[in-house]
């Protein structure tokens, strides 16, 4: 079974292991940190950073691309993972919904309106309770069930620690 103790992922330029880390959550060196980052560009920095700051522990660190393949126990700290997924741009104009497309007009982008892409949309919002106001917009992570479902499912045992910040839903 892997065990890495700890595993985190999300807004991270440096390393929980690095004196400099100025995170939730320091690295104390006890057990193997895996950090996951889809991001060659942060890994190479962070690999780096390590090697420079405190070389004795970077066999104690490593990288992952995804969510572990196979169940796991320890910590996982999610932290500013959950609002870097993807959201569709809605817009409630009068008694209708509309997505917020981004378009084209000569050399600028421009926000374009148009019929929802999926229905999905509707069942969000309605199952969160979100009635907009005419004209308001809002974000919608269609994503977020599946990643905190797939993230909660790797765990064979431990905790699961997403660490966000932003609005309600009804904000």
């Amino acid at each position: 079974m892997f065990n890495p103790g700890a595993l985190t992922c999300g807004a991270n330029p440096g390393s929980p292991v690095t004196p400099d880390y100025d995170g939730p959550f320091a690295f104390t060196g006890t057990l193997h940190s895996v950090t996951l980052d889809v991001s060659g560009d942060l890994r190479d920095r962070q690999r780096r950073t390590i090697e420079a700051q405190v070389p004795e522990l970077l066999h104690r660190v490593s990288w992952l691309e995804d969510l572990p393949a196979e169940p796991w126990q320890g910590v996982l700290i999610a932290n500013e993972v959950l609002d870097a997924l993807p959201v569709h741009r809605v817009v409630q104009r009068g008694a209708e919904l509309l997505e917020v497309r981004v378009g084209v007009d000569g050399t600028r982008f421009i926000d374009v309106e148009a019929a929802p892409s999926t229905p999905a949309l509707f069942v969000r919002l309605a199952a969160e309770g979100v009635t907009l106001a005419d004209g308001q917009r809002a974000e919608v992570c269609l994503a977020l069930d599946d990643w905190v479902a797939n993230a909660a499912a790797c765990l064979a045992r431990g905790v699961l620690l997403l660490i966000d910040y932003g609005y309600l839903a009804v904000e």
